[in-house]
C-alpha cells in the first residue's frame, strides 16, 4: 500500500512537471521567434506570477530568501538543499503556543508534545526518520538552542509573538554547521523592529489555558536603534495524561478492591488500570530584551537577552486519582490488593505510584551578532551566544505519600558557549566563497543529588550522593565554494573540518561509593558536501546533493548515570565515539502560471557507530556504539492557490527507518528505529480574505515504536505510540485596524490517542489582539 501511494503521488508529479516543462519550452521558444536577441541573464529577484484571479496591480511571490541553507541570502527554489519556510503570517493563521507546533505540518518533520503539555525539553522536532533532538541542530537567530548536556531544546522559551519566520533545512549539514545537524537544520529567525508598536493579547481556553503576552517594538535616534521588549505568560490546570497501570500475579491479596479496569500494556500483555496522577498542570513565563543598532547604513550590531522560566508542578499540584475502593467504599492505594473476577489477581501497590515527576527549568540566554558589508558583494557576520541553563527533576522513593516521604533532588545546572565568525566574497566571475571559524564550548557544573526528607520541599535538600561534571569544545573551519558553471547550472563544494574534545568525572557517596575521573581525550572529523542546482526552465529547479555528517556523544551519554523511580540504572559511557553518517538525495521543484508548486525529494542516509543503549541486567541499561542504520524516503508536497485568499496544500512523507546491524542486540535488527513514523500526511487550507483569516489542517501520523524490538504493537494503550489522525482549525477577524479576535479549535474528531502518554482531546482557545 505505502508502495503504491509513492507511485501515484510520484506519477502524478512528473506528469504535470512534463507537461509544465513542455508549455514553457513553448513559450522560450515563441518568445525567441519573436525576440531574436540575446538572452538576458537570470535574475536574482524573486519569481512572481500574476495571481489567477487576475486583479489588477496584484503578483503572487511563489519564491521566498533564505539565509540558512548556505549561510548567504539565498531564494528557495535556488537553495542546494530541500526548505521549507513558515513566516508569521502562517503562524498567525493557526493555534501556535510553542515555536515546534509551527512545524506540524511541513513535509518531513515529526513534532512531539503539545501546547496543552508541560513545557519541557522533551518537546522533539524528528527530521528525516533520525530520532532526538540532538540529531538535528536547533537556531535562534543562528545560535543553537540545544543544550549542552542532553542535546535537547525547550521551545516554549521562545514566544512566537518573537518570530518573523522559521527556516527547516532538511539532510545533512555538518559541512556548513558541525555536529548535531544530521536530520537538518531548523533557523527560528526573530522579528527585527522597523516602526513604533504596542501589541497586547489575551486568550482563554479548554483545560483553564490562559495566555497573555506584551510586545514593545521601536525605532529611535532617526531609525538607527531598534528596541524590542517581549513579555509572555502561559498557565494551565492541565489534563489526565497520566496513568497507573499495572499487572498482576497469580494469588490472593491482603484487601479486595473493585474499580480496576482491564487493560493491557503496550506490548499485549494482560494489565490493569488503577488510577491517574491528576491533571498536569503547569505555567511558563519568558522575557526577551533586544537591541539594534545600526553603525552605518551597511554595518550593524545586535545585542539580545532571553528568559523563560517554567513553574514547578509543586505550585499546582491538586492530588492523584485512585479508582480502587475497597468492601466499605474507601479508597485504596497502597498494599496488597486483590481483585479479578474471582480474587485469584493481586498487585502489591504503593502511593508513591500515584504521585506526579515535578520538575522545573530556568534558561537565560545572552546574545551578540555583528554584520557589515563591504567591497563587491562581500559581508563579515560574527556571532557569539551564551546559554546558562538550570533544571531540576524529584524523583520520589517508595515510601513516598501525597503528605511527603523521602526522595532525591537531581540538580542540573548546564552551560553552553558558542561563536561564529565567516565571511562571503566573489572570487573572480564564477565563484562565491563562504569560509569562516566557529566553536562551541559544552559544560555540565556540578550536577548533583540531594537526598530529601520530604519530596514536596526541594529547599530542604540533605546530602550530596551523586557528583558529575563534564565539558565538551569543539573548534572548527569551514569552507564553502558556489560554481556558477553555466547560467543554468550551479555547484556547491565544502566541508567542515571540526576538532572535538572533552573530560569529565563522576563520584557517588553512597555504596556502592566511586570517584572516576575521565581525562581528556579528543577527535577529529571532516564532513565534505558537494551539490548541484539545475534551473533549465523557469519555475523548474532540480537538485542533489552527497555529504556526510557526524554528531559528538552529549555530556549525558559520556558522563552522567541517572536513576528512575522504579531503581533501574541508565548508565553513561565515556569512551563512546561520534556518531557519523553518509547521506544523499535528489529532488525537483515544479512551479505552474496557475500558481501550483510541486516538490518532491528522495534521500538515503546511512550512519555508522550509532549510539544505544542496552540491558546488560533487567536493572542496568549502558550506553554502546553499536550499531548501523539506515534511513530511505521519500517526500512529496504540492501548493496550489485555489482562488485570491485561498491556498490548499498537502504533503506525504514516507520513512523506512531500520537498524542493520547491532552488536548489543541483535534482534533489533532490521527494526523500525524507535521514535520515528514510517508516513506523514498534512493536507489543508489557508485562508487570508479581506478582514479574515485562518485555516483548517488535518494531519496523519503513522505508528512509532518506544521499543526497540517493535514489541509495543498494541493501540489505544498508555504506553503506546498510536497512528492517529487530526483535524485543526483556527478563524480569525480583523474587527478594527487596531483589534482582532481569533478562535481555533484543536483535534476537531475529539480523537483519543497515545504518544506514551494520552494526548489532548478536543480542545477550544480563543484570544483578543490590541495592535497601537
Amino acid at each position: 500500500m505505502r508502495i503504491f501511494k509513492i507511485l501515484v503521488f510520484t506519477a502524478i508529479l512528473f506528469s504535470l512537471s512534463s507537461v509544465a516543462m513542455a508549455e514553457e519550452k513553448e513559450v522560450i521558444e515563441q518568445q525567441e521567434v519573436a525576440t531574436p536577441e540575446k538572452k538576458e541573464e537570470k535574475t536574482k529577484e524573486p519569481s512572481e506570477v500574476k495571481s489567477p484571479e487576475g486583479e489588477k496591480g496584484e503578483v503572487l511571490k511563489i519564491d521566498e530568501v533564505v539565509v540558512t541553507a548556505t549561510r548567504t541570502e539565498k531564494e528557495v527554489s535556488e537553495a542546494p538543499a530541500s526548505v521549507s519556510v513558515v513566516d508569521s503570517k502562517e503562524i498567525e493563521t493557526k493555534n501556535i503556543h510553542r515555536a515546534n507546533e509551527a512545524l506540524s505540518d511541513i513535509v518531513g518533520a515529526y513534532v512531539t508534545g503539545g501546547s496543552l503539555r508541560a513545557p519541557s525539553s522533551g518537546d522533539n522536532v524528528v527530521l528525516r526518520g533520525l530520532p532526538f533532538a540532538n540529531r538535528s541542530l536547533i537556531l535562534i537567530d543562528d545560535h543553537p538552542l540545544n543544550d549542552g548536556y542532553v542535546g535537547t531544546v525547550n521551545f516554549s522559551s521562545i514566544p512566537p509573538e518573537d518570530i518573523d519566520r522559521i527556516e527547516v533545512v532538511r539532510g545533512p549539514f555538518s559541512s556548513l554547521y558541525g555536529g548535531s545537524a544530521m536530520g537538518g537544520v531548523i533557523n527560528i529567525i526573530t522579528k527585527v523592529p522597523d516602526k513604533r508598536e504596542f501589541i497586547f493579547k489575551g486568550g482563554y481556553g479548554t483545560d483553564a489555558l490562559k495566555s497573555g503576552s506584551f510586545a514593545y517594538r521601536d525605532r529611535l535616534l532617526d531609525n538607527r536603534l531598534g528596541l524590542s521588549f517581549i513579555y509572555g505568560y502561559q498557565e494551565t490546570d492541565g489534563y489526565i495524561d497520566d496513568y497507573v497501570v499495572k499487572t498482576a500475579s497469580s494469588g490472593t491479596g491482603t484487601t479486595s478492591v473493585t474499580g480496576w479496569r482491564r487493560t493491557t500494556t503496550n506490548l499485549g500483555a494482560p494489565a490493569y488500570l488503577l488510577g491517574d496522577k491528576g491533571p498536569k498542570a503547569w505555567g511558563l513565563d519568558n522575557t526577551v530584551l533586544k537591541l539594534f543598532y545600526d553603525i552605518t547604513p551597511s554595518s550593524k550590531l545586535s545585542l539580545g537577552f532571553f528568559y523563560v522560566r517554567n513553574k514547578a508542578v509543586y505550585d499546582y499540584f491538586k492530588g492523584f486519582n485512585t479508582y480502587l475502593r475497597d468492601r466499605d467504599g474507601n479508597p485504596v492505594t497502597s498494599g496488597s490488593i486483590s481483585f479479578d473476577d474471582n480474587g485469584s489477581k493481586k498487585i502489591t501497590l504503593s502511593e508513591y505510584e500515584f504521585l506526579p515527576t515535578p520538575f522545573g527549568e530556568e534558561t537565560k540566554r545572552y546574545t551578540a551578532s555583528y554584520n557589515t558589508k563591504f567591497g563587491s558583494n562581500a559581508a563579515l557576520k560574527a556571532e557569539f551566544g551564551f546559554m546558562d541553563k538550570g533544571r531540576w527533576d524529584v524523583i520520589h522513593y517508595s515510601t513516598a505519600t501525597e503528605d511527603g516521604g523521602a526522595g532525591r533532588l537531581v540538580d542540573m545546572p548546564i552551560n553552553r558557549l558558542d561563536g561564529t565568525v565567516h565571511i562571503s566574497f566573489p572570487v573572480l566571475d564564477r565563484h562565491f566563497l563562504v569560509m569562516g571559524v566557529s566553536t562551541d564550548i559544552g559544560g555540565l557544573n556540578n550536577k548533583r543529588d540531594y537526598t530529601l526528607n520530604n519530596w514536596k520541599d526541594k529547599a530542604a535538600k540533605g546530602a550530596v550522593t551523586y557528583h558529575v561534571e563534564g565539558k565538551t569544545n569543539i573548534y572548527a573551519f569551514f569552507l564553502q565554494d558556489e560554481i556558477y558553471l553555466s547560467e543554468d547550472l550551479t555547484a556547491y563544494l565544502g566541508g567542515r573540518y571540526d576538532y572535538w574534545e572533552t573530560e569529565g568525572m563522576a563520584e557517588q557517596f553512597i555504596s556502592p561509593t566511586f570517584h572516576n575521573d575521565y581525562s581528556k581525550r579528543d577527535k577529529s572529523a571532516f564532513s565534505p558536501k558537494a551539490s548541484l542546482v539545475y534551473t533549465p526552465w523557469d519555475k523548474t529547479t532540480m537538485r542533489t546533493s552527497v555529504g556526510t555528517a557526524f554528531r559528538t556523544p552529549t555530556i549525558y551519554e559520556l558522563y552522567a548515570k541517572s536513576v528512575s523511580s522504579s531503581g533501574v540504572t541508565l548508565d553513561s559511557n565515556p569512551d563512546l565515539k561520534p556518531e557519523t553518517m553518509t547521506s544523499w538525495e535528489i529532488g525537483i521543484e515544479q512551479g505552474f502560471q496557475s500558481g501550483t508548486t510541486f516538490r518532491a525529494t528522495y534521500y538515503e542516509n546511512y550512519l555508522s557507530d550509532l549510539i544505544y543503549s542496552s540491558y546488560t541486567t533487567p536493572m542496568l541499561s549502558e550506553k554502546h556504539n553499536a550499531g548501523k542504520a539506515e534511513t530511505k524516503g521519500i517526500e512529496l508536497e504540492v501548493r496550489q492557490q485555489i482562488f485570491t485568499g485561498l491556498t490548499g496544500f498537502a504533503n506525504y512523507t514516507y520513512n523506512n527507518s531500520k537498524i542493520t546491524e547491532n552488536s548489543a542486540s541483535p534482534k533489533t535488527v532490521g527494526k523500525q528505529m524507535v521514535y520515528t513514523v514510517p508516513e506523514l500526511f498534512n493536507i489543508g487550507v489557508d485562508i487570508e480574505r479581506g478582514a479574515w483569516s485562518g485555516s483548517v489542517i488535518g494531519r496523519y501520523i503513522g505508528n512509532a515504536y518506544g521499543n526497540d524490538q517493535n514489541l509495543d504493537t498494541v493501540d489505544g494503550v498508555w504506553g503506546a505510540y498510536d497512528s492517529y489522525f487530526t483535524l485543526n482549525a483556527k478563524i480569525g477577524y480583523q474587527i478594527k485596524e487596531w483589534i482582532s479576535a481569533s478562535f481555533s479549535v484543536d483535534n476537531i474528531l475529539d480523537k483519543e490517542y497515545y504518544q506514551y502518554r494520552k494526548m489532548p482531546g478536543r480542545n477550544y482557545f480563543g484570544e483578543l489582539t490590541l495592535k497601537f
